[in-house]
């Protein structure tokens, strides 16, 4: 829903701002292709997405 959308933006803006994150917690959350996509660029030492589900965006 809409609350899932508001949790990519906000996410994908952390990722971006912080290029050098190491650590990153985004458990129980509802994330999108997009956020899979901006982790791709992090090298990230720990991350947890316990409880998380990846929803796949419909693209046309």
């Amino acid at each position: 829903g809409a609350m899932a959308l508001q949790n990519d933006v906000l996410i994908i803006a952390i990722i971006k701002r912080f290029l050098n994150l190491r650590y990153l917690e985004i458990g129980h959350n509802d994330i999108g292709d997009e956020v899979i996509e901006a982790l791709q660029h992090l090298e990230l030492e720990y991350y947890n997405i316990t409880s998380t589900t990846i929803r796949e965006i419909a693209r046309s």
